[in-house]
């Protein structure tokens, strides 16, 4: 046994580590007269084994035991390791005569004495040997729980199809799912070098809703879209009636339903969701296979970002859909715009600094998702469920945050349109790319795709009407996309007689009132004879007082539509409503679903009883270019 000098010493004999080739050596003093324990711990061949043990604390954190420190200087303590290796070294290598027996010496055999009190035992890998029963130093290898993964701060999906918009009908489930459906045929086959990484397929919203419709009517179960009438009769297939995407699995007669989008048209609202002249003659000719051969729930949202790391696609998305309620002041000054009296409507106002004056409030409800796309929650307030929603998760950021101060959480690609009066319990909505949330673009760059116009955060502020009239300020709004004159359509459901309808205004100011998103906007007339400022509002309220006079700029429906969910907001609806779930699908595509492997795989098709060869025309007519994600030269986007 070769003894070598020690790796760490500390001065009054703290900590003393040896290393040696199959032997740790371990020296313990317990006082300055009595020597330690010596601990020979025997390795497995070749192996190279370190031994570290600490007075005071041990190196996994362990409290170690002792009854007094050794205060000697480095050269008594070094000279008593070299007299200890000697001594080691001349009992180990001195041979004993013939017939005689070795007989240790008499420190020797104190020392083992002290040290050993039992024969070594093997615990999991590591080769271990009690201590002194004045010791508690555990020595195991510490277990791991799960599996661990280098995350990064944010990350988001490259080669996303477009959003598409679900217009007035309540079918985001079936969004979600051929949003899903169109990602993997996309990926699929690009990897594979069956289809253009460049194109995409674009598929049939409304035929994969009857497809879906006809196999909940054979077959019905909780999953399917379902609705009671007045006798207490449940209807079965109905798309707006809301599903579970997970339907997807385990419905396999949809692996050969999925037809491109110009099968037939989308219908606007629910009266015609059941309408699709061409789809049983698409169906008879159609090369379109999918298998779906698994599919993993996640409740939590680092278990989503794991699988967007790990698996490299999107990910559906369901969740509760709640509106926030909100204070507002009802004095003498707001009574006319909020219809409140201070009298007999009043609730009590919250304990904020703003509301310090103020005796009488009126509650009234929200949208939680902004026209910044983006979704919140109050954090002191009540949350009203009013149904469910359905989106694919593309990414997630930790360092995005919103106007309610919530930093991190996921990026999703929604399903619905931009602007005023576009349903689903909002009167106007607006998005961003999914680059913005991933602050890769300025908000000066991003209002060359995703302007948002009508929303209140993206209108030129002047002071006075000399500045509003100014060319300069007009060529700068121009060059902004950022609107200037404004017409008042008093068109808002929440706040009445705050203009003069169909005037023009100018913005002159946007100010917060409170802490809790209350916001007082101030214009100035196009006359110039006065000025107003509307009642503390949310942003998004003016939308629906004011509007731009001309719109020269909406937003790429091919880039734009994406939104940010907090986790926090996240956490608080799960909290208080649940049903917080997402889906990984794990999606095959048949070969002879692509069109560039036409007679070269097997492109046969079966309908109905009947044999016949698959038709491309529908696939090549709906394969379109990916979007034009533009190109940032410096730091702007152009064409």
């Amino acid at each position: 046994m070769k003894l070598l000098k020690p790796k760490t010493f500390h001065k009054g004999l703290r900590s003393v580590k040896f290393t040696v080739r199959n032997s740790v050596v371990l020296v313990l003093p317990r006082g300055r007269s009595q020597l330690g324990g010596l601990i020979t711990q025997m390795a497995d061949k070749d192996d190279l084994v370190s031994g570290y043990v600490e007075f005071g604390t041990a190196q996994d954190g362990s409290r170690v035991r002792r009854q007094r420190t050794c205060h000697g200087g480095w050269p008594t303590v070094a000279g008593l390791i070299v007299a200890l290796q000697l001594l080691i070294l001349w009992q180990q290598t001195s041979a004993p005569a013939k017939g005689e027996r070795r007989v240790a010496s008499p420190v020797l055999q104190a020392l083992t004495s002290l040290a050993v009190s039992e024969e070594p035992k093997i615990q999991g890998k590591i080769l271990h040997t009690p201590p002194p029963t004045t010791l508690s130093v555990n020595l195991e290898e510490p277990e791991i729980r799960g599996s661990t993964i280098m995350k990064p701060t944010k990350m988001l999906l490259g080669g996303l199809t477009p959003p598409v918009d679900q217009m007035n009908r309540g079918d985001c489930w079936l969004f979600a799912l051929t949003g899903i459906l169109e990602d993997s045929y996309r990926r699929f086959g690009v990897a594979r070098g069956w289809l253009d990484p460049n194109t995409y397929l674009r598929l049939s919203r409304q035929a994969f809703g009857i497809d879906v419709m006809n196999v909940c009517h054979k077959h019905p179960s909780a999953m399917c879209p379902a609705k009671a009438n007045a006798d207490g009769e449940v209807n079965w297939g109905g798309t707006t009636d809301g599903a579970d995407v997970l339907l997807l699995y385990y419905m396999k007669e949809l692996a050969k339903l999925a037809l491109p989008e110009s099968v037939c048209p989308y219908t606007e609202t629910a009266k015609g969701e059941a309408i699709c002249d061409g789809q049983d003659e698409a169906l008879a000719t159609n090369p379109l296979r999918f298998n779906v051969t698994a599919v993993d729930v996640m409740y939590d949202y680092t278990d989503m970002q794991r699988k967007l790391i790990d698996k490299q696609r999107v990910i559906t998305l369901g969740m509760p859909f709640i509106t926030n309620e909100y204070y507002f002041p009802c004095t003498w000054a707001t009574e006319r715009n909020y219809r409140c009296h201070s009298n007999w409507t009043c609730v009590p106002c919250p304990r904020d600094r703003a509301f310090a004056n103020v005796g009488c409030c009126i509650s009234s409800w929200r949208p939680f998702v902004s026209m910044r796309g983006e979704w919140h929650h109050r954090k002191g307030g009540k949350m009203i469920l009013i149904g469910g929603h359905a989106i694919d998760v593309v990414g997630y950021t930790d360092t995005y945050t919103d106007e309610w101060g919530n930093k991190g959480g996921l990026i999703v690609r929604n399903s619905w349109s931009d602007g005023l009066e576009t349903a689903h319990g909002s009167s106007g909505r607006g998005s961003h790319s999914a680059a913005y949330y991933m602050y890769d673009v300025s908000d000066a760059d991003e209002a060359l795709v995703c302007p948002n116009p009508q929303s209140p955060r993206s209108w030129t502020n002047c002071k006075n009407l000399e500045e509003c009239r100014s060319p300069v300020t007009k060529v700068q709004a121009l060059m902004a996309r950022s609107p200037l004159e404004l017409i008042c359509i008093d068109n808002s459901a929440v706040v009445f007689h705050v203009c003069q309808k169909n005037q023009t205004y100018y913005m002159a100011n946007l100010t917060e009132w409170d802490s809790d998103g209350l916001f007082v906007g101030c214009f100035i007339h196009s006359s110039g004879n006065y000025s107003l400022c509307a009642p503390p509002l949310l942003i998004d309220d003016l939308a629906s007082v004011f509007t731009p006079v001309e719109i020269l700029h909406y937003n790429d429906p091919d880039l734009c539509q994406f939104n940010f969910i907090p986790y926090a907001t996240m956490e608080a609806i799960r909290t208080r409503f649940g049903s917080v779930v997402a889906a990984d699908f794990e999606i095959e595509w048949s070969q002879s679903s692509y069109a560039s492997q036409e007679g070269l795989a097997d492109d046969t098709y079966t309908y109905s009883g009947v044999t016949g060869v698959s038709n491309y025309s529908l696939i090549r007519e709906n394969t379109r270019p990916m979007p034009n994600n533009y190109q940032r030269a410096g730091a702007l986007w152009v064409n």
